[in-house]
């Protein structure tokens, strides 16, 4: 265990640099940057000592940072003072920036990294290309209700690409909007948690099948990524609009507590699990295991069990562990 106290004030971002580095001085070790409302970006090699092997300043405090897929010298980082910037960390030097209209509240590389996407405090992302290390400008995309309450927009807390044409955004209207990146249109809305002041980030199952997302009344959500509700009157009678997906699910983590983060388990850990449950009697399937954590503290593992007695399936979702 280790601790890390260069930063003066909240730490607002992290981020893992997850691919096989190249840079020679850091082979086979784990790297980490961290942005925080002191104005600085740290980056962290976990293998050595305390002291971070870079500092970089500018003069607002910083709210998102991400590294470049497939580069280990190059991240960028957003700011109060709405300017994305794209750094080269052996010089230490800003190599390239774009301005936006608002303060930059989140932000993410496509898995293919030609397209980072940045969330705006009012509800909308904009789309850049990233070629040689230069940004260019595709789309503004508005991720906001045309009418009600929360219509003028409110802040984009998670950016989570499904795939290199497909991304999930989270906003705090209480919503998670599914994106195509083709045309920037919105193929799918999520409902039904309550998000308005967290920074919270939907994520998608290993599979592909399910979107999960924390809530702000100490649940867990969880819904189709496929709507599989086909009405039986007249949609034009009833209003039902097929892009807004009302297949959700969920069930109480936190007591009193908001759940800032949940996500599935890996698929691997997942078999590991279900396969030392299916030499019980009578034997039984792990159907998913989920990690929820929350505002106070706590991480719970959760997992759903699926047991075959008599040819009669049963389904229940326990409390495994819990950490504070």
């Amino acid at each position: 265990l280790r601790e890390y106290t260069k930063h003066t004030k909240d730490v607002l971002d992290l981020y893992w640099f997850s691919t096989l580095f190249i840079h020679a001085t850091w082979q086979n070790t784990c790297v980490l940057l961290s942005a925080g409302l002191d104005n600085q970006i740290i980056l962290w090699n976990l293998n050595k000592a305390k002291e971070p092997d870079g500092i970089f300043e500018i003069a607002d405090p910083l709210t998102s940072v991400c590294f470049v897929p497939e580069s280990d010298k190059h991240f960028v980082s957003g700011s109060f003072d709405m300017i994305v910037r794209l750094w080269d960390i052996p010089s230490k030097k800003i190599i390239d920036y774009q301005k936006t209209t608002d303060v930059i509240t989140s932000m993410s590389f496509s898995p293919d990294g030609n397209i980072l996407l940045i969330g705006l405090y009012k509800g909308q992302c904009i789309a850049y290309a990233m070629n040689s290390f230069k940004m260019s400008f595709i789309e503004k995309i508005d991720c906001r209700n045309g009418s009600g309450t929360y219509s003028g927009g409110r802040k984009v807390t998670g950016i989570h690409f499904i795939n290199n044409k497909e991304v999930l955004i989270t906003t705090a209207d209480s919503r998670l909007r599914a994106l195509n990146l083709d045309d920037f249109t919105q193929k799918y809305k999520y409902k039904g948690h309550t998000n308005t002041e967290i920074q919270m980030k939907a994520m998608l199952s290993e599979d592909e099948d399910y979107v999960i997302c924390g809530s702000e009344d100490g649940n867990v959500f969880l819904w189709n990524r496929y709507n599989q509700y086909i009405p039986t009157i007249n949609p034009a009678i009833t209003g039902f609009k097929r892009e807004h997906n009302g297949s959700v699910e969920y069930f109480k983590a936190c007591n009193g507590a908001t759940v800032t983060n949940a996500q599935f388990a890996p698929l691997i850990i997942l078999q590991k699990v279900s396969k030392c449950y299916q030499e019980y009697l009578p034997p039984a399937i792990v159907k998913q295991i989920i990690v929820a954590c929350a505002y106070d503290g706590q991480i719970k593992v959760f997992y759903q069990l699926l047991v075959l007695p008599q040819n009669t399936i049963v389904i229940s979702t326990y409390l495994i562990h819990s950490y504070i």
